[in-house]
């Protein structure tokens, strides 16, 4: 059952989508500070992309260690795709991409009913 009355979507998925657009935005700051650092050579806009990329990036990082739990992620594949930076992001993604979010809620709901009856 949505959460919201005209969305369908789940709160787990909508979590989803929202860190799918910071693991892309996680990238674009990284390849941006690149450029800036290495190729431009300029002070003022390594620290500005630098500003804005660690920002980007501490928010990925809690997004992806939020949402873990209720996505069923390996911890390991969390902790992995936090410290490879950009490619991390860029595989959480994909994998993002891929997930079927129809029976990742079904497995949820039937976990919560399971949890709920008494033993």
């Amino acid at each position: 059952m949505p959460e919201f009355a005209d969305d369908p979507k789940s709160e787990v998925q909508r979590k989803g989508e929202q860190l799918f657009w910071i693991a892309v935005l996680e990238t674009v700051t990284y390849v941006g500070l690149f450029i800036c650092w290495q190729i431009l050579k300029t002070d003022a806009g390594t620290k500005l992309i630098g500003w804005f990329h660690g920002w980007i990036a501490v928010s990925f990082a809690v997004m992806v260690v939020w949402i873990t739990p209720a996505i069923r992620w390996r911890w390991w594949f969390s902790i992995m795709s936090i410290v490879t930076g950009p490619v991390g992001a860029l595989i959480v993604a994909a994998r993002l991409r891929k997930t079927d979010w129809l029976s990742l809620d079904e497995h949820r709901k039937a976990a919560r009913v399971s949890a709920r009856q008494p033993s």
